[in-house]
Parts: C-alpha cells; structure tokens; sequence
C-alpha cells in the first residue's frame, strides 16, 4: 500500500496572532517530506526540534506547531503524505526540472495532473494549473511537460511536487525554498499588503540631499515627498523617559524600500512631525517594517 498525498490542506486552529499550535487531519507518513507554507506568498518553513524561530515549525503526531502566530488573514497550509491508499504511485518532493523560461520538463509523467504542486520565482510563489493556456503565476501540463505563464530566468528557480508511477527516475533532496530570505520577503509582502488595508495615507518628506552657500551661509535642503500607506499609534508608555522619548510622541508603523532619516517629517492632516527615532524590524536582511518615532 502507498501513501497518498495530502496537498494544500489548511491547518485546523484559531489564527490570532497568538496561537501557535495547529494540526493536520493525518498523520504523516514521513515528517521528512512534510511541507508547511506560511502567508501570501506561501513561504516554506524549516522543520525544528528545538527553539523554534519565526520561520520554523515542529511536528508530534498530527500537531504542527510554528514560530510564528499568523492572523486570520494568512494562510496557513500543508502537504504531506500519509498512508492509507492503494496506489501504485510515488511521491516525488522538491524536482528542479530541466528547461527554461516557460517549458519545463519533468523526468516523470505524473500519476495524476491535480498532484502537481510548483513553487517558482523569487519570493516563490505558488503556480495554479489551467487546462488553457496559462496566465501569470498559472501552469499547464501535458504529459511530463509543464508549461508557465511566468517566463523565469535562471537565478528565479523552479520545484515541483507530484506523484509518480512506482519507481520515480528521481526523487530530489533539495530542500525547495526554505531559506529565511525568502521568509522574511514573504513576512515584509504581508505587512505591506495588511498596512494597504487597514492603514492611512501618509506623506514622507524625505531629505533628499544639503548644500552650503559660502556666500549666504545658508543651508539649502532638497525634500522628496513620498506617499505611503502607514499606522499611527500613542507612544508606549514603557519609552517615555521625559528627555529622549516623550508622552505626547507618536509611533509609525509602515514598509519602505528606503529607510526614513532622522529629522525626515510625516505629514499627517496637513500636520507635519519630525522623525526623532527610527528602528528597522531586520532580522534576515530584509527590512520587513519600520517603525518611526515622530513629534510635532
């Protein structure tokens, strides 16, 4: 008897942004080839036994617990495989297939064309199958040839899961897209898209560059204006010091491509506040939110 495999099942449990235990309705058959993808875009978690980190998680049974509390909001799923089915198949985990831009090829036929899980691109994303000609982040497959609707270059990447008929040609190691780089971008797309909902329109005048006039000893400053979506929120209580950090300051929360300056302002209702503070929530290298301190 086989195994059959589980895809895209959501992960039953309160998604609050506090709990983080969750479980699948199987048992797994090999943890080893159990797959959790967290947030839009999906991000693949590292399976850990220790400590766990935002981007990992751990297994006992059929309790899956993660690093990381996601909200309602994020998705939260799981492939794996368990027993229980008498199919002739295998399960193929984490294939780099041969071609380029849109043809790929894989080295089996698969058993059945729904199996077919692919990840692609940098943040990987995961592809849906069409039985038309696909669109971007969309595949068709015929045969054991995959056809995207996203040309990739060589540095995006490409994995796919499937099942095989009984002895697979090859059966890749490779552990996909785990890596806290590529967690963190799917970390940083999140906060993005959640400030884009629920946040505000602000204003960032940016010190874009400064010059001295000798001859009037004046200092000329240059501001670029820049609109975001962001969070205004009271200081908290526990930073008031009276001198560095006061009661009436504010805190922005918000996702920039460049960080904000020191002496930089907000402009919110026409009201400008200058950044006093600024602190980058960077753990990978990637600066998934920042958070300004500003006073009027």
């Amino acid at each position: 008897m086989s195994d059959r495999l589980i895809l895209n099942e959501a992960l039953t449990g309160t998604k609050d942004g506090v709990n983080l235990t969750y479980t699948v309705a199987f048992t797994p058959s090999d943890t080893t080839k159990l797959a959790i993808y967290f947030g839009t875009p999906g991000v693949r978690l590292e399976q850990s036994s220790g400590t766990l980190t935002p981007d990992q998680y751990s297994i006992s049974g059929t309790t899956i617990t993660v690093g990381l509390a996601p909200y309602s909001t994020d998705a939260l799923v799981a492939d794996y495989p368990t027993p229980g089915a008498s199919l002739t198949t295998s399960l193929v985990r984490n294939e780099r297939p041969t071609g380029s831009l849109v043809t790929w090829t894989l080295a089996n036929t698969p058993y059945d064309a729904d199996s077919v899980v692919i990840w692609a691109g940098t943040p990987a994303v995961r592809f849906t199958r069409v039985t038309g000609t696909p669109s971007a982040n969309e595949f068709s497959i015929s045969g054991a040839v995959i056809t995207l609707g996203t040309s990739l270059t060589a540095t995006d990447g490409i994995t796919v899961d499937y099942l095989a008929t009984i002895a697979p040609t090859l059966a890749a190691t490779t552990t996909g897209y785990s890596d806290k780089g590529t967690f963190y971008k799917g970390l940083r797309s999140t906060a993005a898209r959640l400030l884009a909902s629920f946040g505000r329109d602000l204003e960032l005048r940016h010190r874009a560059s400064s010059s001295y006039s000798p001859d009037s000893g004046l200092v000329t400053t240059t501001e670029n204006a820049i609109s975001f979506r962001g969070a205004v929120m009271p200081i908290s209580r526990s930073l008031v010091d009276g001198t560095t950090i006061l009661a009436d300051d504010r805190t922005v929360l918000a996702v920039f491509d460049s960080s904000p300056l020191v002496d930089d302002r907000v402009r919110i209702d026409g009201t400008d506040f200058h950044v006093i503070q600024v602190q980058a929530t960077n753990p990978g290298g990637t600066a998934v939110m920042h958070s300004l301190v500003i006073r009027a």
